[in-house]
C-alpha cells in the first residue's frame, strides 16, 4: 500500500463532507475529525512512515482490506489533543482513567460500563452519527458510489479496485521494484 495511503483513505474525506454539510457537531455535539496531527512515523509496524490518522495503531477489520488493496474507512474514537503519541488517550473522562485513559481492550471496554460513565444517550448518539455519515455518503453517490435511486433502477459501477491474488501481488511488486531501479 506504500504511496497509496491517502487514496485508500479518500472515502473518509468524502464522509467528512457529509458531517460538514449536515452540521453534525452543532446538531449532535459529535463530530468527525481526520488527520488531527502532523505527526509522521511508522504507526502500524510496516516500516513505512505514516501520516498519523490515515493509519491506525489498532490492527482490526480494516487490515484485511488493506492487504488486498481495497480502499476502506475505519472509525475510531479518541482524544486527539496531543503533541506526542505517547500522550494520546481515548478519553479524558475522569471516571475512565483506571487504565490511563485507555478504553479499548481493557475491562472498561463494555457498553454497560460506558453507559454508567458518560451522560445518558451519548454512546447511542455517537453510534447513530457514524451510521448517518455512512448512509448519507452512500446515498449522495459519494465518489464511485451509485445513489440508491439509480442502484434500484439497475445501474452498477465497474469495480474501481480489483483485489490482487497473493501471487499477482508478489509479481507486481517485483516488476515495480525492477522498473524503479531502471529509472
Amino acid at each position: 500500500m506504500e504511496g497509496n495511503k491517502y487514496s485508500f483513505r479518500r472515502k473518509l474525506y468524502e464522509a467528512y463532507d457529509v458531517a460538514y454539510e449536515n452540521s453534525l457537531y452543532s446538531q449532535t455535539g459529535t463530530d468527525l475529525y481526520y488527520n488531527m496531527s502532523l505527526l509522521n512515523f511508522d504507526v502500524n509496524g510496516d516500516l513505512i512512515n505514516d501520516e498519523y490518522r490515515e493509519v491506525t495503531r489498532v490492527r482490526s477489520d480494516y487490515s484485511i482490506f488493506d492487504s488486498q488493496s481495497i480502499p476502506v474507512v475505519f472509525f475510531e474514537s479518541s482524544d486527539y489533543n496531543f503533541t506526542k503519541l505517547s500522550d494520546m488517550k481515548e478519553t479524558k473522562n475522569l471516571s475512565l482513567q483506571e487504565y490511563n485513559g485507555a478504553v479499548r481492550d481493557t475491562p472498561l471496554d463494555s457498553s454497560e460500563l460506558l453507559k454508567e460513565a458518560i451522560e445518558e444517550d451519548r454512546l447511542q448518539t455517537r453510534i447513530n452519527v457514524v451510521a448517518f455519515i455512512i448512509v448519507k455518503a452512500v446515498e449522495k453517490g459519494s465518489k464511485d458510489c451509485v445513489p440508491i435511486s439509480r442502484y434500484k433502477a439497475g445501474e452498477r459501477l465497474e469495480p474501481t479496485v480489483v483485489p490482487k491474488k497473493k501471487d499477482d501481488k508478489n509479481e507486481s511488486s517485483d516488476t515495480s521494484e525492477k522498473s524503479g531501479k531502471d529509472q
